[in-house]
């Protein structure tokens, strides 16, 4: 009778051991996975970052570009006005010197 029951306790033992060695290993792959999941959080954080500073940077350059368009447009401007008033001197002198 006792070792039936003794038996029976092994058993039970036993097969509760291999239940815990499952939840081990569950556990463990567990950790695993987080640990990785925690690794791949950080990495998009960084990239992230990386996509934030890129945009600032282009928005620092597009800002930029704006402002050397409009110093080149009031350049332009100017340089044209002053072409234009020279090709009318041009002609107004043509004019008076054809006169005389």
């Amino acid at each position: 009778q006792l070792e039936l029951e003794n038996a029976q306790l092994q058993t039970n033992f036993l097969g509760l051991v291999n239940d815990i060695r499952q939840i081990e290993r569950q556990i463990n792959e567990i950790n695993q996975m987080q640990t990785l999941f925690s690794e791949h959080i950080v990495e998009q954080a960084e990239q992230a970052n990386l996509i934030q500073q890129t945009v600032n940077e282009s928005l620092i350059n597009l800002e930029n570009s704006n402002n050397e368009l409009k110093e080149a447009s009031i350049s332009i401007s100017f340089f044209g006005k002053l072409l234009l008033y020279f090709i009318w001197f041009c002609i107004i002198s043509l004019f008076l010197i054809h006169k005389m």
